[in-house]
């Protein structure tokens, strides 16, 4: 009785695992790996992040622009970055309501860097921020939805 238990549970075991080996393989794993690869949803993680973010449309000026999703079925984060002179990054900031509104905090003291916590878009975005560079010419932003 006690060996016939052990089996089962056993199969139970190789029959689940199975199940997720096939759903992996035919595409129903979380979707951040193919997001990240595919144009069409990169540009729609951009739109998103400057709705959620209240952000301005990013420079033209722009340089290394990279931008991925991260989370589950539950939670969605875009994070990116970017380069810029120190000039646009500042009109920029300027220009997004997001950071006029929200709160400018040096947060990372020891890094020199500064840290802005933004006023997202109502009942959408859980958090928004941007972190820049001690000389002012690199962005790292986050906008998240739980």
């Amino acid at each position: 009785m006690k060996w016939r238990k052990i089996f089962m549970i056993g199969m139970v075991v190789v029959v689940v695992f199975a199940a997720g080996r096939s759903c992996l393989r035919f595409g129903f794993s979380p979707t951040n790996e193919q997001d990240n690869r595919n144009p069409e949803k990169l540009k729609e993680m951009v739109t998103i992040t400057l709705e959620w973010g209240r952000l301005a449309p990013f420079p033209a000026a722009a340089k290394n622009f990279k931008i991925h999703t991260e989370g589950s079925t539950f939670t969605r984060t875009f994070k990116g970055s970017f380069d810029a002179s120190k000039e646009v990054i500042t009109a920029w900031l300027a220009a997004s309501p997001g950071v006029r509104e929200g709160e400018l905090k040096e947060h990372f003291p020891e890094e020199s860097t500064t840290y802005y916590l933004l006023k997202p878009q109502p009942n959408v975005a859980g958090g928004c921020s941007i972190v820049v560079s001690a000389d002012g010419t690199q962005i790292e932003f986050a906008v998240r939805w739980s």
